[in-house]
């Protein structure tokens, strides 16, 4: 029984895997369930023991993407205590997860092109946008950025650089490196000295927030 259980896992993982490979290669509209089946390497039937409709298969696929970016910012969140170290971290590392990760690029290209992001978790860059937003209010309390900062935009902007840069990737790889991220980092790393210059202090990084 265990062994059988264990075989129907791989099986379903295999599924979702071959749904990502092909949603990221050609988009929704192409995923057909007969391309799926033949990337995965098993039957339709095997595939509808798992999913009984493509919509359940995408749903998959969408909270599997959303689960390991989520993973990503919950092993990175903390691991400094500036918080504009800790984003930077955060960038570099989510940069890294997309660029390796086909269910996670899937995950942004389903969030794109259909509604299962206002069916299932919300959307992912409203919740990148919050971690974002946290973690200039961090900064702030650590003088890290003006106090006049607007950080409900200031948070957009770096959203929107992370949206812009994914859609890049689309036309041309070549944009998906950490020198990408490297220099959105280096823009907040000037707002730090800039913010040091007017304070006269970094300030001193609570241990919570």
């Amino acid at each position: 029984m265990a062994m059988r259980q264990e075989r129907a896992e791989q099986t379903r993982s295999r599924v979702v895997q071959a749904a990502a490979e092909v949603v990221e290669r050609g988009g929704v509209r192409d995923a057909t369930l007969t391309r799926i089946v033949a990337v995965a390497g098993v039957s339709k039937g095997a595939l509808y023991f798992h999913f009984d409709t493509k919509e359940q298969l995408a749903d998959a696929v969408y909270e599997a993407g959303l689960a390991r970016l989520g993973k990503v910012v919950s092993e990175n969140y903390r691991w400094y205590r500036s918080a504009l170290d800790t984003l930077a971290l955060l960038c570099g590392a989510l940069v890294r997860t997309l660029r390796r990760d086909v269910v996670a690029r899937a995950m942004i290209r389903l969030a794109r092109e259909t509604d299962v992001s206002t069916r299932l978790s919300g959307d992912p860059y409203h919740h990148w946008w919050r971690v974002v937003y946290r973690l200039l209010v961090r900064a702030r309390n650590q003088r890290e950025v003006p106090t006049a900062m607007d950080l409900e935009a200031g948070a957009g902007l770096l959203v929107s650089a992370t949206v812009g840069l994914e859609i890049l990737v689309r036309n041309n790889p070549a944009w998906w490196n950490e020198g990408s991220v490297e220099r959105i980092w280096h823009m907040l790393l000037h707002v730090r000295e800039q913010a040091v210059a007017v304070t006269g202090s970094s300030g001193e990084a609570p241990s919570e927030w």
